[in-house]
């Protein structure tokens, strides 16, 4: 870039740069840096023709989000709307992160021939294009100008894609935590990673119990384009960022047969998600995995490992509550086994014992009848207890009792037959 005093930039120029800089900070999306991208064009540039493209990850195309109104029958000779166009000088730039000129591009047949057109990447985030009917091009100046406000742009696009990239992070990681099993936290996961990192290719693998790590949730556009086979170079990079429990970085993926896959990548990770499982991502040719996405990608695996975590403690807790359901219902058997099948004979010894009490005049004979009463009552006692204690209740109130006093209640129990008394 050419320094602004040799290009004849001035204080007025350097002024206008600063407020365009500053209304691009306060913004928080793409399409708010675009329209004040091409305000300034138009209004202190004198560039009629300006338009800007950003990236869409499903599409793997560059589309249009602000044009100035000059601008709209050019829009589809200037930009190839997906990746693979040979004469897209759009695609260039956005690849290599450097400005394209390019002289006589092609031009629609309504519209009047355009001579130069200059392309500027907005880092990862798309493209925008300026262009002139004139035949002698943009001066010193003026590219000076659109290359600088091109830079503020990225900047600012930078900074607002961290501000949505925390509160998406925010957003996806309170969706995990909602999540009431690993597949649907692995849904949520590849979802973000989209919508949040800008990122189409990416999958998780969970552990299966069995020691595969097979594939529970895939973006579209990984499982149109990436081979995911048991057996592929994806599967076997999950396999050693698993085992070895960190991060794995290559550059290339290959498919089962062993050749690159379609569509070509820049960079690709796996990240561990802890002893569940892991999480791939990739992005396309020319699209680096950056600093700021790797990160976020990093911050999204750590918060889907805590909340498969929280899943895998959620389930243990109900199999931990299913099993004592399941104690209480054969406890609640037991009770009514003893409430019914004890009871019942007890209460037919007790009223034939009130019978032969009424019958029988003898002294000894009914001291002896009133001893088998005390111990049926015991008995019934004994029964009660254990029917309370087999659903929950307390066995009564605790009494203290000297040895003494423990003795003489032993004395007074009957004897068991051909024992002494």
């Amino acid at each position: 870039m050419t320094h602004s005093v040799e290009a004849g930039v001035g204080d007025a120029d350097l002024l206008a740069l600063r407020r365009v800089g500053r209304r691009m900070a306060r913004a928080d999306d793409t399409d708010a840096v675009a329209e004040a991208f091409v305000d300034t064009c138009e209004r202190e540039l004198a560039v009629a023709l300006a338009a800007v493209r950003a990236y869409d990850p499903r599409r793997d195309a560059l589309s249009v989000v602000v044009a100035a109104d000059d601008a709209a029958p050019y829009l589809d000779d200037w930009d190839a709307h997906r990746r693979g166009d040979d004469q897209s000088a759009a695609w260039r730039a956005y690849t290599s992160g450097a400005p394209e000129h390019v002289e006589r591009p092609r031009s629609g047949a309504d519209a009047e021939e355009v001579a130069h057109a200059l392309y500027l990447p907005f880092g990862t985030h798309g493209v925008a294009a300026a262009a002139t009917l004139d035949d002698d091009g943009f001066d010193d100046r003026t590219r000076y100008l659109l290359e600088t406000l091109a830079s503020d742009a990225t900047a600012a696009l930078d900074a607002a894609a961290d501000r949505r990239g925390l509160r998406g992070l925010h957003d996806a990681t309170r969706a995990m935590q909602a999540a009431d099993n690993p597949e649907d936290i692995a849904a949520v996961t590849v979802d973000a990673t989209e919508a949040v990192l800008g990122i189409p290719y990416s999958g998780v693998r969970l552990c299966d119990g069995d020691g595969g790590l097979p594939i529970a949730a895939v973006s579209d556009a990984a499982a149109r384009d990436v081979g995911i086979g048991g057996d592929s170079d994806g599967a076997r990079r999950a396999r050693e960022a698993f085992e070895r429990g960190e991060p794995v970085v290559f550059d290339e993926i290959d498919d089962d047969g062993g050749a690159p896959s379609t569509p070509a990548f820049s960079e690709a990770a796996v990240y561990p998600l802890g002893d569940h499982g892991t999480l791939a991502v990739a992005l396309p040719e020319g699209m680096p995995l950056d600093s700021r996405r790797r990160d976020l990608a990093r911050v999204l695996a750590d918060n889907a490992t805590a909340a498969l975590d929280r899943a895998d403690r959620s389930a243990r807790l109900r199999e931990q509550a299913s099993t004592i359901a399941a104690q209480d219902e054969r406890l609640e058997e037991f009770a009514n086994v003893v409430s019914h099948d004890l009871r019942n004979p007890l209460n037919v010894a007790q009223g034939r014992l009130q019978m032969a009490r009424e019958r029988v005049n003898d002294s000894q004979t009914g001291s002896d009848l009133a001893t088998v009463r005390e111990a049926l009552d015991r008995m019934d006692a004994i029964v009660e207890d254990a029917r309370g204690l087999a659903v929950g209740e307390t066995a009564g109130d605790a009494e203290r009792l000297s040895i003494g006093d423990a003795a003489t209640r032993a004395r007074g129990a009957p004897s068991r037959p051909g024992t002494p008394s």
